[in-house]
């Protein structure tokens, strides 16, 4: 029965972490170069989701979260280590993928860094 149990609870935290599927580009409207990340949420400074692509390093104009998984969203940081200013990615649970052009929220060009929820 211990061993049931322990699965058992191993298993809902795994699924409680989940991942998030999420998107971004290098031009407004998902044009340009894109990049897919699974991530896993809460975690920064522990893996390190700094964006170390150097062509998205701070070249990123278009990001959005896919509406499977259990994630709610990103937020991307303007600094390594997700610090400094951010700007949150929300998923749609109505009408698919939350899709934002980062010009439109004067985040363009900013993004050092990424946490997902």
């Amino acid at each position: 029965m211990k061993s049931v149990l322990a699965t058992t609870l191993a298993l809902m935290t795994t699924a409680a972490q989940g991942i998030v599927i999420w998107y971004v580009s290098t031009e407004p409207g998902n044009a340009g170069v894109r990049q897919t990340w699974a991530s896993e949420r809460w975690i920064c400074d522990r893996q390190g989701h700094d964006i170390t692509e150097q062509y998205l390093d701070n070249n990123i104009s278009y990001a959005y979260v896919d509406r499977t998984g259990l994630g709610n969203g990103c937020t991307l940081f303007e600094d390594v280590g997700c610090k400094g200013e951010s700007v949150s990615i929300k998923k749609s649970e109505v009408l698919g993928p939350g899709q934002v052009n980062l010009t439109d929220v004067n985040f363009d060009n900013r993004a050092s860094s990424w946490s997902c929820y």
